[in-house]
């Protein structure tokens, strides 16, 4: 899936929609909600759908846009309860912050559940609003949870877990109903989904990414273990899944610029982008009025692709995959020489046998160009040796033997193709190049599992 942008115009006009209906907010409903958000997290279990992501999942544009203002407030009183006024930038739009007009009844709520979020209930100015009596036994449990966690140095228990909450909303499946219409002012939401190069449908998942992240801003990050990880976490699923969500990477990079993990990701995703599928789906794509693909040429995605596996491999030399995915990109630029070193550099970098695959076609790719011809059948051999039921190998064979006037091995090479067990049904799953773009050598569940640890419910902080 594709994320696309929206025009200047929609901005503007997103904009004002929000302006007109910030003027008479339903604030009670907008308190409730935030109270109904701190229970979803309380009861929410991470990694796992549940009676939570299905609540806040079923929330509107609108009530998500309120509620990601109210968390604004909620993070700023959770450092500072005796404020008397509070401005926040309105969630989806460019208006500049403002104040927002609680009434004194409203404004001692969202007092009382900051006390509760920031485990701050017996602090001194909890204790004079006597939060404590004002909180039921859910939102006692949760106050009482936070305080286990400040007990321990971390303040922003319960804003780890929102963030949590949203992004496995976001990562449970389209947001957008199948079938409704789609409206382009949903905030930098929209996503293409494609198969084979054709457009399929088109999904809402950015806005809880973006309140995941907004949150996660509030734990002053810079040097937040926890949050790095989970930049990695997502952005690498995100690659898995085939989603190219920009933005998302661009925040992980600059919190993060000394993490060569996310640059390597931010290459795989231009790398991915590059390709003549994503290219075309670029090309056809039918998307609402004022709504673009975010999707450059393939040369520039190329070349961006180039920047960040260069950036990767600047912070961390010994970065194998880096080291391959610049090599192939190299290749697809033409540069077959550096593209040969460089391949070269990461065959010998790592010995385990997917990785060695893709080391060993790409390889032989560019010593080919270079009309280096039996290293090159060297390396589409050692490809093929290693997943023999893998079509890539046996056709670059083929190819090059034909280009080579060799015509019966070529016709041997093809045979050998069409003879392989189940051929048709199998040659996805039998050769890894059909899974390049999914960062397949990447287990994102290990990832995950150390974040969620902490946080599950049955565990101990």
């Amino acid at each position: 899936m594709i994320l696309v942008r929206r025009t200047l115009l929609v901005f503007l006009c997103v904009a004002a929609a929000h302006m007109s209906m910030s003027a008479a907010p339903d604030l009670d409903a907008r308190i409730l909600r935030v109270d109904q958000w701190l229970r979803a997290i309380l009861h929410h279990q991470p990694g796992l759908p549940d009676e939570s992501t299905r609540a806040v999942g079923s929330w509107s544009i609108e009530e998500l846009n309120a509620l990601a203002i109210d968390q604004g407030v909620l993070v700023q009183l959770t450092q500072n309860l005796t404020q008397l006024t509070t401005t926040t930038r309105p969630f989806f739009t460019l208006t500049p912050p403002r104040g927002i007009p609680y009434s004194a009844a409203q404004w001692r709520r969202l007092k009382v559940l900051a006390c509760a979020v920031a485990g701050a209930v017996g602090d001194r100015a909890c204790v004079e609003l006597r939060a404590a009596a004002e909180l039921d036994p859910d939102l006692t449990q949760l106050a009482d949870r936070a305080a286990a966690a400040r007990m321990q140095g971390d303040a922003y228990d319960v804003i780890r877990r929102g963030a949590l909450l949203h992004a496995d909303i976001a990562m449970a499946g389209p947001i957008w109903p199948k079938g409704q219409p789609v409206d382009a002012s949903a905030s930098g939401g929209l996503s293409v989904r494609a198969f084979d190069g054709q457009q399929t449908d088109l999904e809402l998942r950015a806005p809880h990414w973006m309140m995941a992240r907004a949150l996660l801003d509030a734990v002053r990050p810079a040097h937040d273990a926890m949050v790095r990880a989970w930049y990695q976490a997502t952005s690498t699923w995100m690659q898995q899944q085939l989603i190219a969500d920009t933005k998302h990477l661009a925040h992980g990079r600059t919190l993060f610029p000394e993490a060569a993990d996310l640059w390597f990701v931010s290459g795989c995703q231009h790398e991915w982008l590059a390709t003549s599928s994503v290219q075309t789906v670029a090309r056809t794509s039918v998307l609402p009025q004022g709504v673009v693909l975010d999707i450059g040429s393939q040369r520039s995605e190329l070349k961006d692709a180039e920047t960040f596996f260069r950036r990767a491999l600047a912070l961390d030399p010994t970065h194998a995959d880096a080291r391959l995915r610049l090599g192939h990109v190299l290749l697809a630029q033409g540069q077959f020489r550096e593209a040969a070193d460089e391949l070269q550099l990461a065959s010998n970098a790592r010995n385990d046998r997917l990785f060695q695959y893709f080391a060993s076609l790409y390889l032989g790719a560019a010593q080919e160009r270079l009309d280096q011809v039996e290293p090159a059948r060297g390396s589409y051999r050692r490809a093929a040796e290693l997943y023999p039921n893998a079509q890539s190998p046996r056709l670059a064979l083929s190819a090059l033997a034909w280009r080579r006037g060799e015509h019966g091995i070529a016709l041997s090479e093809i045979q050998s193709v069409a003879d392989a067990p189940r051929a048709g049904a199998r040659s996805r799953r039998d050769d890894p190049w059909w899974k390049y773009n999914l960062l397949p050598e990447r287990d994102v569940d290990v990832l995950f599992e150390a974040i969620w640890r902490p946080f599950l419910l049955d565990q101990p902080r």
